[in-house]
């Protein structure tokens, strides 16, 4: 991530009984939701960039993009969508508004 999007992009980890949940907020006009996305998976599970599985194997990042991408003053998406996959480990869900939410077994 860039100093800007360090400086804009918020975090907070959160543990529950049937696993954790590492929440993310970002700001879908100024950053992209693949680069936040690969960032926060490799925080989460404690590995570096070139550790984590290459995001194209699960989800196309450039359609990942676009679906979070204003398109003059709304997003392609819609601001009430969602989307949920999985990836890395993680169960991913991402709101049109910003919001990005990884949720993971920490039981064995």
């Amino acid at each position: 991530m860039t100093d800007s999007d360090t400086k804009s992009t918020t975090s907070r980890k959160t543990e529950h009984e049937n696993g954790d949940q590492f929440q993310v907020a970002f700001d879908p006009q100024q950053q992209s939701a693949t680069e936040i996305l690969i960032h926060a998976v490799a925080s989460v599970t404690d590995r570096r960039l070139d550790q984590i599985p290459i995001l194209n194997d699960y989800i196309d990042p450039d359609a990942l993009d676009v679906l979070f991408r204003p398109t003059g003053d709304e997003l392609a998406s819609g601001p009430d969508q969602s989307i949920f996959f999985r990836y890395a480990e993680c169960d991913v869900r991402i709101d049109a508004g910003g919001a990005m939410t990884l949720s993971f077994d920490t039981k064995v």
